[in-house]
């Protein structure tokens, strides 16, 4: 990730949101990482470096530990990111645990497997808490993208042992977090009230038995 000059030259601001979470809620069961808050100064020190001075074009938000909320991450999208414009450039940078949630019925059809891949947030295996899934990300960068602004995304998790942050536990004082295996109900996703996406999403499903019927 290199910004030139004749880039920077047209971009209005550089909107970052750094999210890095070593210690999760303590009635989460989630073990803990190392290293993601260092990758959240790493990546913010090298953004600086790039615009070598343009401090009025870098706008981050940093998200870590008990700041990264489902929630706080959700608004991070809404309220911050969704400022950026044309020739804006956006970055969302994630550090910490990912992993895997049963799909609802009405998902399915996109999940052949029958899993929604997720991002562990602080408290999203607190007790009545969810991870944020795929196709939330999805739906939130499709929020951000409607002033088209150009997107960066960087992910540096795993999910349900793949990926490389948690192989091995002696070495990195961790584990794996738990596997989840509620089955997560539609509503509980964040596009569950809009009816333009979830109407797509169903008749995406319809095509789907059509096909396979």
């Amino acid at each position: 990730m290199n910004f030139n000059n004749s880039e920077l030259s047209a971009t209005k601001k550089i909107y970052a949101l750094l999210v890095g979470i070593d210690q999760y809620a303590p009635d989460s069961e989630v073990p803990t990482l190392r290293g993601c808050q260092n990758d959240i100064k790493a990546i913010e020190a090298y953004l600086k470096d790039q615009i070598a001075g343009e401090w009025e074009l870098f706008e981050p938000r940093i998200l870590t530990n008990e700041q990264a909320t489902r929630q706080g991450i959700i608004d991070g999208f809404q309220e911050y990111l969704c400022q950026a414009g044309t020739n804006d450039i956006v970055l969302f940078y994630y550090s910490g645990h990912g992993g895997q949630q049963k799909a609802p019925e009405e998902l399915l059809h996109l999940d052949p497997d029958g899993l929604n891949e997720t991002l562990v947030c602080y408290d999203s295996r607190s007790p009545g808490g969810y991870d944020l899934a795929d196709k939330e990300l999805r739906y939130l960068l499709s929020k951000v993208a409607e002033k088209e602004p150009r997107i960066i995304v960087i992910l540096d998790s795993c999910h349900s042992g793949a990926g490389t942050r948690n192989i091995d536990p002696s070495v990195l004082g961790t584990g794996l977090a738990p596997e989840d295996t509620r089955t997560r109900p539609l509503s509980s996703f964040i596009f569950a009230e809009d009816e333009k996406f979830k109407n797509l999403l169903l008749t995406s499903s319809e095509v789907d038995k059509k096909k396979t019927g």
